[in-house]
């Protein structure tokens, strides 16, 4: 079972390529492996994520806990997804929109 989308030794390897310390040429058997795993990883937790949301969309949305904890931006999770949407497809107009009980719709 995964605990973390990807484990801390998985995103310093991604780190890592990113920042251009390591390519695929260095090893390619170790970047093979590793990419499978991380792939398997999105895999799993993206079908995951997808039933949370439409079997149990309160979970993801927490308002209870962000109500509760003023510390908390409204709409956290729902931004952070927008973010990652965004960052998918950088030509994509994704804007963040005032929910109607905010408004008094």
């Amino acid at each position: 079972m995964f605990k973390a989308l990807i484990t801390t030794l998985q995103r310093k390897w991604l780190e890592k390529i990113v920042s251009g310390e390591i390519t695929k040429d260095d090893d390619p058997h170790k970047w093979s492996v590793y990419m499978d795993r991380i792939q398997e990883r999105l895999d799993y937790m993206g079908e995951n994520l997808l039933w949370i949301a439409e079997n149990m969309p309160e979970l993801l949305k927490d308002e209870e806990t962000e109500i509760q904890d003023d510390s908390l931006s409204r709409h956290r999770r729902l931004k952070l997804f927008l973010k990652v949407v965004k960052a998918l497809n950088p030509t994509i107009d994704v804007e963040l929109v005032k929910m109607r009980e905010e408004v008094g719709l």
